[in-house]
């Protein structure tokens, strides 16, 4: 992993141009998961991106004295200080990134799984840093303390209609509380699996087919590096 004085991470260059000016993609893991989780699929979803997968800052305790993976919060719903104190580190961390990466304005997503998809609204819409979109999956919003959203800041939400972990309803509420405030929601709650089916426990598709369904389904909120 990668040392930052906010968050560790992994960083992954499909492309191999490290020098280059990259869009950048930031992607958080959920909870008993790490940086590695998402790692694996930075190459089905490139197009000439830097990726970037931060690691949560608190180990998981499932049951006292038992812990494994990392974890965002406590608690649900969200405990808020532990919350507040990963939002704080994560408005550094992605400051750092666009500092220390060659990064074209207005070419920096933020996306999140389970509880990154609750961070990657909470700080999507408090980041400094000009975002050109966020991507939920399987995620919520945290409504004890709502951010400022603003319309001109597109939002992908996609959830199962079965998940058991993070029910469906908590995405279309997340969708139906952005929409009243005036953003664009893309939403895609109809066939994607629930979070227990992770992807690292799937067989991989060829290459070509996973990244053109990605594109195909994602807004053009980066386009494509030059």
């Amino acid at each position: 992993m990668e040392p930052t004085s906010s968050l560790q991470y992994v960083l992954r260059i499909p492309s191999g141009r490290e020098e280059d000016e990259l869009p950048l993609i930031v992607v958080l893991h959920g909870r008993g998961a790490d940086a590695n989780d998402l790692a694996d699929l930075a190459p089905y979803l490139d197009h000439g991106f830097r990726f970037v997968f931060p690691n949560a800052p608190k180990p998981f305790e499932m049951m006292p004295g038992y812990t494994f993976g990392f974890t965002w919060f406590d608690g649900w719903p969200a405990d808020r200080d532990s919350l507040v104190a990963s939002r704080t580190l994560l408005l550094q961390f992605l400051r750092e990134m666009t500092q220390r990466y060659p990064t074209p304005r207005g070419k920096v997503a933020l996306a999140g799984f389970s509880q990154g998809g609750l961070m990657s609204i909470d700080v999507g819409f408090r980041t400094e840093v000009e975002l050109a979109g966020i991507a939920v999956m399987s995620g919520a919003l945290y409504e004890q303390d709502i951010p400022p959203f603003r319309p001109d800041l597109p939002v992908v939400i996609a959830h199962g209609t079965d998940d058991d972990v993070i029910p469906v309803l908590a995405a279309r509420r997340a969708r139906r509380m952005l929409e009243d405030a005036g953003l664009t929601v893309i939403k895609l709650d109809d066939t994607i699996m629930p979070p227990k089916y992770a992807p690292a426990t799937l067989p991989r598709p060829p290459r070509t087919t996973t990244a053109k369904a990605a594109r195909m389904k994602l807004p053009p909120m980066l386009g494509e590096s030059v």
